[in-house]
């Protein structure tokens, strides 16, 4: 699969959000506060997804 062709199916055309706010970046801050609040659920990280969404929504 060539490049240009993933790159056409997975590219959106931008929202009209993109315009008031900036792409969301992954900072250290988030890296720790995930590694953090994973070790909380050492059965399923998948447990914890909940718990890491919520700052990144409220934030």
């Amino acid at each position: 699969m060539s490049q240009e062709i993933l790159e056409n199916n997975v590219a959106s055309e931008p929202s009209t959000g993109e315009q008031h706010f900036p792409p969301f970046e992954i900072t250290d801050d988030i890296v720790a506060l995930a590694d953090e609040r994973i070790t909380h659920y050492p059965e399923s990280k998948l447990s914890a997804v909940l718990p890491l969404i919520n700052p990144l929504i409220t934030s």
